[in-house]
């Protein structure tokens, strides 16, 4: 009789065991299946954003491209030559000497 118990909560055991290790199964997998979702997610996600950027693209006319291209670059050559002048002028009043050598 004493063997009969014995067996059983060796089954147990077991059966405890394996159910444990069902849910170190589940912790393990987890990254991988979640990594996987998450390439799957984002690839799709990308592949719409090009294709969306792709489409607009295509919509936009050539001429209203370069317009804004120079417009946006000779408003960046001002900003540049304006902070360059306001750079010398705070160095002028801050006592620095910033004259270009003769």
């Amino acid at each position: 009789m004493s063997n009969v118990r014995h067996r059983s909560s060796d089954v147990q055991k077991i059966n405890i065991f394996k159910n444990y290790t069902g849910i170190i199964w589940v912790m393990d997998s987890f990254p991988v299946i979640f990594i996987i979702f998450k390439i799957a997610v984002l690839g799709t996600g990308m592949f719409f954003a090009v294709k969306w950027h792709y489409d607009q693209d295509r919509k936009a006319r050539k001429g209203d491209v370069l317009t804004a291209v120079g417009k946006i670059s000779a408003i960046l050559a001002l900003l540049l030559v304006g902070l360059l002048f306001a750079t010398f002028k705070l160095a002028s009043l801050l006592g620095l000497d910033m004259q270009l050598a003769q």
